[in-house]
């Protein structure tokens, strides 16, 4: 089964956590040809983005792309939060309003939802923000995907190899335990989507944020 092939988590006194993810993000900023974070606003994405930013300083390779889903019902401080990292002179921000799929847990009728959607602009939650990084379409998106079916478009192939920077730890979930416990050695890279795009996971084995 699935679950006999999980591995247990091993604790080892060597390395800390936090030297541990900044070695992770050299070798990726050394072997791939571009890093971005995948960036929501809260503390696990935080905390890889500064990381990201603190590695990408000492590499010379600033700014550092990073990409937001707005996902228009979004608490307004964490917007707020959002335009002061776009405004940092380090970051390259891609602040995405594309129509993707959620699921709609208030509605038996309609079992999804879709944010910004064009048709039907009288419900939307707060208008669309109109700064010059707003991306409303990505090449490849169709009505209908979701954004793990579409995160890889975000910087396409011409990007060459893409580390693609993810706040995920293990702790959160079993489903996040189990999609980083399959390999003894450099689980914290998963297999690439498209044949480019790595998720990678810097905090996996962080407890707490």
């Amino acid at each position: 089964s699935q679950m006999s092939r999980i591995l247990k988590k091993q604790f080892v006194e060597e390395v800390n956590v936090y030297d541990a993810a900044i070695e992770r993000f050299r070798y990726w900023f050394d072997s791939f040809d571009k890093v971005v974070v995948s960036f929501s606003g809260g503390k696990d994405s935080t905390v890889c983005l500064n990381l990201a930013l603190q590695v990408a300083k000492e590499k010379n390779k600033l700014p550092l792309d990073v990409y937001f889903w707005d996902e228009e019902a979004i608490h307004p401080e964490t917007i707020d939060y959002v335009e002061r990292v776009m405004r940092l002179p380090e970051v390259r921000l891609k602040w995405l309003c594309v129509q993707i799929k959620h699921r709609n847990a208030c509605s038996r009728q309609e079992p999804y939802w879709y944010c910004w959607d064009e048709t039907k602009k009288d419900k939307w939650v707060r208008p669309m923000p109109t700064y010059d990084c707003v991306v409303t379409h990505i090449e490849g998106f169709k009505m209908g995907d979701s954004v793990p079916e579409i995160a890889h478009m975000v910087y396409g192939p011409e990007c060459g190899s893409v580390a693609d920077v993810r706040g995920i730890r293990a702790d959160e979930s079993l489903r996040r335990y189990q999609s980083v416990a399959q390999r003894s050695k450099n689980n914290w890279i998963s297999a690439p989507r498209a044949g480019y795009n790595y998720p990678v996971s810097p905090i996996y084995d962080w407890t707490t944020c």
